[in-house]
């Protein structure tokens, strides 16, 4: 007679489930947080920022704040041409843009001993970072981004409208 090594476990399947739901709720019934003592106006801020530098030239990618967080239409690229700190808006980008000091971005090319290479940064608030001040002699205003990114449109429209004159000519007009 073979042994199967299942002798005396004569539970059913339904009577152990029982059993493992009792044992779940009485596991329920101790509190599932750590955070017994916590006092809402006890708790510190935190206000450190990380070592991670913010510079003149990074490239950055953001959600603009005029869209949902996470939907794609609102992900943009600029890079970074001044910034300053103490300044309300610290950043003032290639595209134009203005954000705020709590939007999160992240950096995906660094300049790095005058060059620009890739970065697999994280998202995380302008206000965490490491604020690298620009000098006072290149600090610009948010009226160059708004310029740099005027004359990329111009740049555009003047390539659409040589390509259609071309075109144009072609066919005789």
């Amino acid at each position: 007679e073979q042994s199967t090594g299942f002798e005396g476990s004569e539970q059913s399947n339904s009577e152990k489930d029982d059993e493992q739901s009792d044992i779940d709720m009485e596991e329920l019934e101790a509190p599932y947080t750590q955070a017994i003592t916590f006092d809402p106006d006890d708790f510190p801020k935190i206000t450190e920022t990380c070592n991670e530098p913010l510079r003149v030239g990074d490239e950055l990618e953001y959600y603009c704040p005029m869209f949902v967080a996470g939907d794609k239409r609102g992900l943009r690229q600029a890079s970074v041409l001044s910034v300053d700190p103490k300044d309300e808006i610290p950043l003032v980008l290639s595209n134009g843009e203005c954000l705020p000091s709590d939007i999160k971005v992240k950096r995906v090319r660094v300049i790095s001993d005058g060059e620009l290479i890739d970065h697999p940064g994280v998202f995380r608030p302008i206000k965490k970072f490491k604020l690298i001040k620009t000098n006072g002699n290149a600090k610009v205003n948010a009226a160059a981004g708004v310029m740099k990114e005027a004359a990329r449109f111009g740049d555009i429209m003047n390539r659409n409208v040589a390509k259609m004159r071309t075109v144009a000519q072609a066919e005789g007009f």
